[in-house]
């Protein structure tokens, strides 16, 4: 009797683990993809910009330094990808976008033509999804952090080698 209790007991204990185990895996998931998601919308706004930089040269008479730079500093992000890689990407964008906004202010044409509207529309629906992204990113990252420091599920976060993870900070882009 005392052998069905005791094997009862490590059984219990090792249903638990594996439970444990699934949820942590599954919100450590929910964090790397909604990164993944921020990082396809910024790649995405980076693409437009340099669509919209390449169209409209005539206008800003050599667009290539600012593609230079952009292209220089732009690195793909990554569901592994760390909330400072995601603020120097946005921080590059943020620039590129004020160069556009400065050339555009010289040129009272730019901001008139079909391309920069469409350009610029297209930007603000990128950075507005990114921003709901960063809001279920920074939500997966509390679910994820509070289950790591609670005991008994923080033994299996270290086991996993799981650590909390770092929030991403809201980005105030330049608004026309």
């Amino acid at each position: 009797m005392e052998l069905v209790i005791i094997g009862a007991a490590i059984g219990c204990m090792v249903m638990w683990a594996i439970l444990v185990c699934r949820r942590l895996t599954i919100l450590n998931e929910n964090v790397s993809r909604a990164m993944s998601r921020i990082g396809v919308q910024l790649s995405l706004c980076f693409d437009a910009v340099m669509e919209f930089l390449e169209e409209t040269g005539r206008y800003a008479g050599d667009p290539r330094i600012i593609m230079e730079a952009v292209n220089r500093c732009r690195t793909p992000l990554t569901g592994s990808s760390t909330p400072e890689e995601v603020k120097r990407q946005e921080n590059v964008l943020s620039d590129a976008l004020r160069r556009i906004r400065t050339a555009a202010a010289k040129y009272p044409g730019l901001t008139k033509s079909r391309v920069y509207v469409g350009t610029m529309g297209a930007v603000d629906g990128y950075l507005k999804t990114a921003d709901t992204g960063r809001l279920i990113y920074n939500d997966n990252v509390t679910k994820l952090n509070r289950e790591l420091i609670m005991f008994p599920t923080s033994l299996m976060g270290r086991m996993l080698g799981l650590n909390k993870r770092e929030y991403l900070a809201a980005t105030e882009f330049i608004k026309e």
